[in-house]
């Protein structure tokens, strides 16, 4: 078994569960028959390494949308298996950054490899390319959304700590701007998953991912206005038309993605 995912032991994000109390009858204990098979998984893996450090990712695609629950077995089943001096393993939490550092501290010799990787495919007609160039109108189009969550965000943030909210309660309505902000960023998540914006899904992905996006300049009402010329705190367009020429108006333009 090897993918990005976690080995089936461990997917404790999804239906498999720890059971260390054997005051539950109904429910038989199985701490050691995952920490079995986990340890079986990890020496089979340990056989396509050049060194005894083995990565084992934790994570799948939408996994750990409750990490609680996933910390807290795997917590479990990690103390079992570096307690049990019989299986001489020990299994810690690691960045890629940790990783890689303690392999490149063994100062081993690499092959350079010059063929070409890409493209390739994982099965019949499923070649993984054009994720540089399919797809233009999804790429753009979630950078355009973005264009706009990224204002109403800070712009969120910037009236709750003036409290714009409490202060101002009939022109900021708090939980229409949040859920309009929530919204979209539950969208463009989506829509930037690996088989979406990447252009490597087949035609009906990215057709769901644009019925997500609300097709609107406006994420918060009061806040994002395309084209509006009416001030944040105020809906009166008077403001505007009663302006001389001995007032002043400040107008900040800058770019919230920055990249």
């Amino acid at each position: 078994e090897s993918s990005y995912c976690s080995p089936s032991e461990i997917q404790f994000y999804g239906n498999t569960y720890i059971q260390t109390d054997p005051r539950l009858p109904s429910y038989p204990t199985n701490y050691a028959q995952l920490g079995e098979s986990f340890v079986s998984d990890a020496r089979n893996r340990r056989s396509w390494y050049r060194h005894e450090h083995v990565l084992i990712p934790f994570g799948c695609d939408f996994a750990h949308q409750n990490a609680y629950k996933s910390i807290v077995q795997m917590n479990k089943l990690m103390e079992y298996i570096n307690s049990n001096h019989t299986y001489n393993a020990t299994v810690i939490y690691s960045t890629f950054a940790d990783y890689v550092r303690v392999v490149n501290a063994l100062n081993l010799t690499w092959n350079l490899e010059t063929n070409e990787f890409f493209p390739y495919d994982d099965r019949a007609h499923a070649w993984w390319t054009g994720y540089f160039t399919s797809r233009p109108q999804l790429k753009e189009f979630i950078r355009s959304r973005e264009n706009i969550l990224r204002p109403a965000e800070q712009w969120f943030a910037f009236a709750k700590n003036l409290n714009w909210f409490t202060t101002y309660p009939k022109v900021f309505n708090q939980t229409q701007i949040l859920n309009n902000i929530t919204y979209l960023r539950y969208a463009i998540d989506s829509a930037q998953h690996h088989d979406g914006v990447t252009g490597t899904a087949t035609k009906p992905q990215p057709m769901i991912t644009c019925t997500l996006i609300p097709f609107t300049e406006q994420v918060a009402p009061y806040f994002l206005k395309k084209g509006s010329n009416v001030p944040p705190l105020v809906r009166d367009e008077s403001l505007i038309s009663s302006l001389t020429d001995d007032n002043v108006l400040a107008v900040v333009l800058y770019n919230s993605l920055a990249w």
